[in-house]
């Protein structure tokens, strides 16, 4: 080593320098430390490779590459979660319930045998407790005139008919007539053939209840149709009136 001072060459563990006598014990004891510290954290340090050089240049150093892939599979995945959910929207879109779907239909529908107009008188009605009842139905037939079916099973028709605007558990006796009752003309009604004939719902003024009518083919000596209209009230039990119709 040199003496700091003078620049003097000093033999390695002299304490003072021999020609200026400055110590020099300090500066062997710093270079020290700082050797050891600058080796310590070379040996954390990557390990690099030397890689000889054919031409016979001297070695080139390479670099340890760094692991790769991590963010890559991780996109990866997130792109192919985005790639699914879309995928099952489309196919909701395209396949699920639409009010514009096609209807499907229920097989040959016999046009000439449901077109036209019909009537007949109440056969039977009931509610979900016994008796008393109420027999408005058979003040009056009911009249259905079917106008047209088409190619996709859907009904057009107009229709007189009896609606229970009361609540059957207040009856006392059997009526024949009770307040709340009323004969409905509805026009232009929808509904669409099932395989066993075609029903559909109407709701009533006010909002206080509804309709269901269901309207069945009867085979044998005496066919006809039998419609079934159910009138329903809120917070009242349905009462059921069954009719058996004719062609006129």
């Amino acid at each position: 080593m040199y003496c700091p001072n003078c620049g003097n060459e000093v033999t390695d563990g002299s304490v003072f320098c021999g020609k200026c006598g400055t110590s020099v014990a300090q500066s062997s004891t710093s270079a020290s430390g700082v050797a050891s510290e600058r080796g310590r954290k070379d040996s954390h340090a990557p390990a690099v490779t030397a890689v000889p050089d054919s031409t016979g240049a001297a070695p080139v150093t390479q670099k340890p590459e760094k692991k790769k892939g991590g963010a890559g599979k991780l996109i990866l995945a997130l792109v192919v979660v985005l790639v699914l959910a879309g995928g099952g929207f489309f196919a909701y879109s395209m396949l699920g319930n639409s009010d514009d779907a096609p209807v499907p239909e229920a097989g040959p529908i016999d046009t000439d045998f449901w077109i036209g107009k019909w009537s007949g008188g109440l056969v039977s009605t009931e509610t979900k407790q016994s008796k008393p009842q109420c027999y408005g139905g058979e003040a009056q037939d009911m009249t259905l005139d079917i106008t047209g079916i088409s190619g996709a099973g859907r009904v057009s028709m107009d229709a007189t008919l009896l609606f229970h605007g009361h609540n059957p558990r207040e009856l006392t006796a059997d009526e024949q007539t009770v307040p709340g009752d009323s004969v409905e003309t509805l026009t232009g009604v929808t509904a669409t053939f099932d395989p066993s004939g075609f029903s559909t719902t109407v709701p009533m003024a006010g909002g206080e209840g509804e309709m269901e009518i269901e309207v069945r083919p009867v085979q044998g000596a005496d066919s006809g149709i039998e419609v079934v209209v159910i009138s329903e009230l809120k917070f009242a039990p349905a009462i059921t009136d069954t009719y058996l119709l004719h062609k006129q």
